[in-house]
């Protein structure tokens, strides 16, 4: 990066292209899990903001919501999907295949283990297994 002083900044183009597709800003609203411990709406409402700011949404497979539903919630938003690969093969090519028919656009795999995201905050305000968040991704 190289600083340039005294230039010109009345008109700044913010704007990238990611996958063929031109996005205002060079921002993202990653990849966040069970977002519904924090508000009933959890990835539905992300979304949708998301969708309002033209910032693509990566949902994480340890959502709150099924794929679909977060698809109904912001149909015309640019949605990724953060696939953790299963030791079951079957199940990733299912929710890929999921993520793919509910209209997003790309998928951002992982390979660190799914089930690792059980927690226990440090000061017990709360406890969850991702079990029963993550149920809808396998019905």
């Amino acid at each position: 990066m190289i600083p340039r002083f005294l230039q010109d900044v009345s008109s700044i183009d913010t704007s990238i292209e990611l996958f063929g597709k031109v996005h205002p800003t060079p921002l993202l609203f990653a990849p966040v899990g069970m977002n519904k411990m924090a508000h009933d709406e959890g990835e539905l409402a992300v979304a949708r903001a998301a969708d309002q700011l033209k910032i693509p949404y990566i949902q994480s497979t340890v959502s709150s919501y099924a794929l679909e539903d977060v698809a109904q919630a912001a149909p015309t938003a640019t949605k990724w999907f953060q696939l953790y690969w299963s030791t079951n093969e079957e199940i990733a090519y299912s929710m890929a295949a999921r993520a793919e028919a509910a209209g997003f656009e790309a998928i951002n795999c992982r390979y660190r283990h799914a089930w690792l995201a059980r927690r226990r905050c440090s000061q017990s305000i709360f406890t969850f297994k991702t079990w029963v968040c993550t149920r809808k991704l396998y019905e």
